[in-house]
């Protein structure tokens, strides 16, 4: 578990740090972007107006980059946790069964009405008294079960 809980952490600390970093570097270029739309940015030097263009094109480019390079990570990152949260399809379907034998044991179900693939696992199972699968046996009337000594 602490591995899922690690992957957890590792994804939002990604993503805080994307927001943050992102939100640096869009005030950045909004500052830039600011200067090279306003109408004084034709009495700025030849020099400062390449200046203000290229620091325009180059947080662009790397405000695409950086979200790029994170996405990638947080994608592996929430894949990790995807896979860490699967289950095991044999033991979901024991405790499936197990919750079944539980509902039809705490309902007082009549053997009868039991399915058979319950009736068959709570036959089997260690954890019920032999004398309570003895009288399932009994009331079903199966012939292919025989009582437990």
């Amino acid at each position: 578990m602490s591995k899922m809980q690690t992957n957890m952490g590792d994804l939002k600390r990604q993503i805080e740090d994307l927001q943050s970093i992102t939100n640096a570097n869009i005030a950045r270029l909004q500052n830039h972007l600011q200067i090279t739309s306003s109408a004084n940015f034709k009495d700025l030097s030849y020099k400062e107006q390449l200046n203000h263009l290229e620091a325009l094109s180059d947080y662009g480019a790397d405000i695409k980059n950086y979200v790029r390079e994170s996405v990638s990570k947080i994608d592996k990152i929430a894949f990790d946790v995807f896979l860490s949260t699967r289950h095991n399809r044999q033991a979901k379907y024991a405790l499936e069964m197990l919750a079944d034998i539980e509902h039809f044991r705490s309902n007082n179900t009549p053997a009868k009405d039991i399915p058979f693939s319950v009736f068959k696992a709570m036959i089997a199972e260690e954890g019920i008294p032999v004398d309570d699968r003895n009288n399932l046996i009994r009331e079903r009337g199966d012939k292919r079960y025989k009582e437990l000594l």
